[in-house]
């Protein structure tokens, strides 16, 4: 199950629903996924530096973790797919962005995951 994870900076946030559901819609074709089982969030930050100097003026990193298993050559079209995605949705802007994509293997047998239903 994998679960897309974007950080954003707080001036470009009105882009995040946009990438989450493009990017989301991106890793479940190309992973082959079930779309219930995907799972996705957004992050956005006034506070960030990026470099020694901070000479950006924002930016946006998606990261998709998933279990181990998957063809490299995989990951790396998702990973080459997701900073394309960014480079469209930022290229009108004027700013120094920072963009990155980001696939993150994780264990299977690191992880567990639960849920809690409140219905009382």
């Amino acid at each position: 199950m994998p679960f897309l994870r974007l950080e954003i900076s707080t001036a470009h946030a009105e882009h995040a629903r946009e990438l989450l559901d493009r990017a989301g819609s991106l890793v479940t074709e190309i992973f082959a996924l079930d779309t219930v089982r995907m799972k996705s969030a957004a992050f956005v930050t006034d506070e960030f530096q990026i470099g020694d100097k901070g000479q950006f003026d924002g930016f946006a990193h998606i990261s998709v973790h998933c279990f181990r298993g998957r063809p490299r050559e995989l990951c790396e079209k998702v990973a080459t797919q997701l900073l394309s995605l960014l480079n469209e949705t930022f290229k009108e802007s004027k700013q120094d962005l920072s963009l990155a994509a980001y696939i993150v293997e994780i264990e299977p047998a690191t992880t567990k995951v639960g849920k809690h239903l409140g219905r009382g």
